[in-house]
Parts: structure tokens; C-alpha cells; sequence
């Protein structure tokens, strides 16, 4: 049976992130404390549905492709967030989140994240992109991917005055 599974399944995108980030506990601890996870994330087309699959932590999870956040990772006081906004069949924005919560500090932020656009490999060949110096090539995999990664700004480091 996953055999089956697998072969009418394709990847339409993949890529594999590693994120970490640290938050300073001045009182009563004076030690940080930090979220990290590594995880690959893929678009998969199967049977004519896309999901989001997560690869973490040993685990692998899947999503249906809707706008909503979605915890894939989590440890002691933090955890990681996954969130998709999806812009119409064919585009998505893929965003992950990292927050901390214990005591009085319950925070989140936008750490890493990518615009995905996807063509099936037909409609690619269908586009003329000769003008613009882009030639397709005799063999393509069943889906063509373009993305547009982003770091999200993240704000300055608080002044630690004394």
C-alpha cells in the first residue's frame, strides 16, 4: 500500500531549514533560553491534492494546503509554528514562527519564509520565456517550482542598561 502512496505521489517543492532563536531571562536565571529545530518541508501532488509535509524531529507530519498555523515542533518552553496563506491554486506563502512562553514572557517571531509559485511541467512548456533568455528543458520534472525566500526583518536587540 505505501507503495502505491508513493507512486502517485510527486514533489512540487522541497527545501530544509534550521532555525534557532534565544531570548535573555534577566531575573531571577540571567541565562538564555532558546528554541532550535531542523526540518524539511515539501509540496507534495497526490491524486490531484497538495499537502505541506513537515520532516522533524524524527516525525513526519502532513497538512492540508489552508490558511492557518499549524505547532510542528515543540520543547520545554517553546515551540515552532508553521503558517501557510494560501494565494489561489497555484501559490502559497510559507512562513514559520518561533515562540517562547514561560512566566511573563510570551513571544513570537516571524523568523524565516518563502513564497512558493508552481506550474505542472506542461504549463511551464507552454510558456514562451524564450524572449526573456529562459529555455526549458527536453525532460522536466512534473511540476516546476519558483520561490522567493525572505528573512523577515527581526528587531533590534533591547538595550540591557543597568
Amino acid at each position: 500500500m505505501a507503495e502505491l502512496a508513493k507512486a502517485l505521489s510527486s514533489v512540487i517543492w522541497e527545501q530544509c531549514v534550521t532555525w534557532e532563536k534565544c531570548v535573555h531571562i534577566p531575573w531571577p536565571f540571567n541565562k538564555d533560553i532558546c528554541v532550535s529545530v531542523g526540518a524539511c518541508l515539501r509540496l507534495i501532488e497526490r491524486d490531484g491534492s497538495i499537502v505541506l509535509q513537515v520532516e522533524a524531529a524524527g516525525q513526519q507530519f502532513e497538512f492540508a494546503l489552508m490558511n492557518a498555523c499549524y505547532t510542528v515542533f515543540t520543547i520545554g518552553v517553546g515551540h515552532i509554528d508553521l503558517c501557510l496563506a494560501v494565494n489561489g491554486p497555484n501559490s502559497l506563502r510559507l512562513q514559520a514562527k518561533a515562540c517562547i512562553g514561560w512566566g511573563p514572557i510570551n513571544q513570537c517571531w516571524d523568523i524565516w519564509g518563502t513564497d512558493i509559485h508552481w506550474l505542472t511541467a506542461g504549463e511551464f512548456a507552454r510558456l514562451d520565456l524564450s524572449a526573456h533568455g529562459i529555455v526549458a528543458p527536453d525532460t522536466l520534472p512534473g511540476f516546476v517550482a519558483m520561490v522567493d525566500e525572505f528573512q523577515p526583518a527581526l528587531p533590534a536587540a533591547p538595550c540591557r542598561c543597568r
